[in-house]
């Protein structure tokens, strides 16, 4: 799965539970390929200009991919919860043996910047607000799920 198909299943599963989210748009796509041409060309130059308004209205790097509210009435602490979730994609097996590892091996498929570190630690320190960097959706439901009833 492709870390846009973790996203989509991960909001399948928010939608399921009825719990409100909003996936926070702060992804930098300057590094994203058309595929399926001839030739994958890289696509910046064309969202280059969405990519500056958005610069200029204040992105922060590191913030995380989702912000999710659990309502009190649905919260095992009887009170309103903020979570937040960098989602990343889950760590892979290696096929044969490589500069990465051996076979068998799992292996990180997504890279953790030190910004989205810091910032998931500043919001830890936050009452009534979690957020963590989830590996593939399975986990970020869990982590979801930890704390509704």
């Amino acid at each position: 799965m492709s870390e846009h198909d973790e996203a989509c299943a991960f909001a399948v599963d928010m939608l399921l539970l009825n719990i409100p989210f909003y996936h926070l748009p702060n992804e930098n796509p300057a590094g994203a390929k058309i595929v399926g041409h001839k030739e994958e060309k890289p696509i910046w130059g064309k969202n280059w200009g969405a990519i500056k308004r958005r610069q200029d209205e204040g992105i922060s790097k590191g913030l995380p991919d989702y912000l999710i509210i659990i309502p009190a009435e649905r919260s095992k602490y009887a009170r309103q919860l903020i979570l937040f979730i960098e989602l990343k994609l889950p760590p892979k097996r290696l096929k044969r043996k490589s500069p990465r590892g051996n076979k068998g091996d799992l292996v990180p498929q997504s890279e953790i910047s030190q910004e989205q570190i810091d910032f998931i630690d500043l919001i830890n320190k936050s009452a009534d607000v979690s957020a963590s960097i989830c590996h593939g959706f399975k986990q970020a439901t869990a982590f979801v799920k930890k704390y509704i009833k």
